[in-house]
C-alpha cells in the first residue's frame, strides 16, 4: 500500500492549501482483498465480475474518507458498477471501468436534524443523473460487522439492479469482502408484473 497522490501535490499540506475539499487516502491493491463469502450458485458468474467487485471494494473504501457521519460516527462508502446499456447521458461524475461499465461512488452524509443520505443512495443517484439505468454490482464499505442496505436503498437496487446484481459488504480492517446476490439479501421483496421489485 502507498499514499495516493492527487492533483500532483507533493505534500498533504500543499494539497490542503490548494484544494481543501480533497482528501489523500491509502490506496490498496484489489488482490489483497479476500472474498470471504460468495453467493449461492456463483459458478455461473463470470470471473471478470470478481475482479471488478474487488476493484469496487477499493473505491468504496476510498470514498469513506468523504463521509460526514456526525451522528453515527460510522463513515460508509459505496461503489456501484453500472452497465451502459441504454446509456443516455454524459460522463460527468463517472469513471470508466471498461467499455461496458462505469463506476460511481458515494458516501453517507448525516445532516444536523433529520434527513441523511446513505452511501448507496448517493452512488445510485449519481448513476441515474448521467443516464445509466442498470446496476450490475455494489460494494458497501464500513468498519462494522456484516450488514445489508436499508429498505430505501434496497428499493433502488431492486428497481435498477440486473437479474444477477451482486451486493457486497467490505470491512477494511479485516480485508474481507462478503458477496451476495440481490435476491439472497431480499428474498421476499414484492415482485411486480414485470418481474421486478
Amino acid at each position: 500500500m502507498g499514499v495516493r497522490t492527487v492533483f500532483g501535490c507533493s505534500s498533504k499540506r500543499q494539497l490542503k492549501a490548494t484544494r481543501p475539499h480533497v482528501i489523500i487516502g491509502i490506496m490498496r491493491s484489489p488482490e489483497t482483498i479476500e472474498i470471504a463469502r460468495i453467493p449461492t450458485g456463483s459458478r455461473s458468474i463470470d470471473e471478470a465480475i470478481w475482479i471488478n467487485i474487488r476493484g469496487l471494494a477499493v473505491a468504496a473504501e476510498q470514498v469513506m474518507l468523504c463521509a460526514i457521519a456526525r451522528r453515527s460516527n460510522l463513515p460508509v462508502g459505496a461503489a456501484v458498477r453500472a452497465g451502459i446499456e441504454g446509456f443516455a447521458g454524459g460522463f460527468a461524475g463517472a469513471q470508466h471501468l471498461s467499455n461496458e461499465a462505469l463506476t460511481f461512488v458515494g458516501a453517507n452524509f448525516e445532516v444536523r436534524w433529520q434527513n441523511s443520505y446513505h452511501a448507496e443512495e448517493v452512488a445510485i443517484l449519481k448513476m441515474l443523473l448521467v443516464g445509466c439505468r442498470k446496476i450490475r454490482g455494489i460494494v458497501v464499505s464500513a468498519e462494522r460487522e456484516l450488514f445489508t442496505p436499508c429498505g430505501k436503498c434496497l428499493d433502488l437496487l431492486k428497481e435498477f439492479g440486473t437479474s444477477d446484481c451482486l451486493v457486497a459488504h467490505f470491512r477494511p480492517s479485516t480485508d474481507k469482502l462478503s458477496v451476495f446476490t440481490l435476491d439472497e439479501i431480499a428474498p421476499f421483496y414484492p415482485v411486480g408484473e414485470n418481474g421486478r421489485g
